[in-house]
């Protein structure tokens, strides 16, 4: 092969290398923000919600209505199928319903850097209906804000 096909050949690969090079450091870079949403995410979760959660869940037991907090966690760093989330869901009267006990969970959104919040409450015929309250970054998460999605839960389980 003469000189300049050499030459050609060699920056035909190195461009293709250097291509793959910043392919594999976004793809780095995008893992390495992930993870560190999650960590942040579950971090949120022990200093914000979980205290918010068991001093809810403690008044409403004292009255007579039990509440589960359940936390899901990805298994790994590379554990897509599974979603960071925890939910806290009420028995009033500490009773099963037979259309599923009302909740509110707060579920990691990676991809978005978000946490999604969503609600099911009862209907007045004896249903239930899950809707989204809303969407926070991490920075916008605070007790106050779960404090206050806690406090609308019992109004629309106990003022039926």
């Amino acid at each position: 092969m003469e000189e300049t096909k050499r030459d050609a050949l060699k920056k035909i690969l190195d461009g293709y290398e250097l291509k793959r090079n910043q392919q594999t450091q976004q793809r780095e870079d995008r893992r390495s923000a992930l993870e560190k949403f999650l960590t942040d995410f579950m971090e949120t979760v022990q200093s914000t919600i979980t205290p918010s959660f068991e001093e809810f869940s403690a008044g409403l037991k004292a009255r007579g209505h039990p509440c589960t907090i359940a936390l899901e966690k990805p298994t790994g760093p590379h554990d897509s199928l599974t979603t960071a989330k925890i939910t806290l869901t009420v028995f009033p009267d500490a009773t099963t319903l037979p259309h599923g006990n009302p909740f509110i969970s707060y579920t990691a959104s990676p991809n978005q850097r978000k946490v999604a919040a969503h609600r099911s409450t009862i209907t007045s015929s004896g249903g239930s209906i899950a809707s989204s309250i809303g969407e926070y970054t991490l920075g916008q998460l605070n007790r106050e804000i779960v404090e206050q999605h806690l406090l609308d839960l019992a109004e629309t389980i106990f003022s039926r």
